[in-house]
């Protein structure tokens, strides 16, 4: 009277990771209670210009981690498949250490749609920044700048957790 299911190929067919917890002895689908989930673990961007993934990140001399950096002389942009899953993404957002001085804007698309715009400075704070995602399947994030030849803007979005 019992039947086995084959919990990890039925959990990697739907596109969810799987983690066993041998303490408890619980096999979690989809991920764990109370563990974060990093944007770039679980959705890498599918297509970007002028974006970098670097191990961390330095802003206003603290060292931050789980984040990228967007930069460059034209339109820097990302594209990330959500899948629907997520409620929002939170992250710390500021201007990189040591690099040009330049400001920046951020604008933020969901499924296409503009949500929400993030004006960065050099002599900004490091701000916490929480975007509602309304469980869409796309965003986009696209940087845009005045036209300064000789400097370039470099921000980093970092700790980059969804919800």
């Amino acid at each position: 009277g019992t039947t086995y299911l084959p919990v990890r190929a039925i959990g990697e067919s739907l596109g969810k990771t799987v983690k066993w917890d041998g303490n408890t002895q619980t096999v979690y689908i989809g991920g764990v209670p109370g563990e974060d989930t990093y944007l770039l673990d679980v959705c890498p961007p599918y297509e970007a210009k002028y974006y970098k993934a670097p191990d961390y990140l330095s802003m206003m001399g603290k060292t931050y981690y789980h984040g990228f950096e967007l930069h460059g002389e034209t339109r820097a942009y990302a594209y990330f498949n959500l899948n629907g899953e997520y409620e929002s993404l939170e992250f710390d957002f500021g201007h990189l250490d040591d690099r040009s001085m330049t400001d920046a804007y951020f604008t933020i698309y969901l499924d296409g749609e503009y949500q929400q715009e993030i004006k960065g400075t050099p002599d900004m704070l490091v701000q916490h920044i929480t975007i509602p995602l309304h469980y869409a399947l796309q965003m986009k994030i696209v940087c845009s700048f005045s036209n300064n030849l000789l400097n370039y803007p470099n921000y980093g979005f970092a700790n980059a957790v969804l919800r």
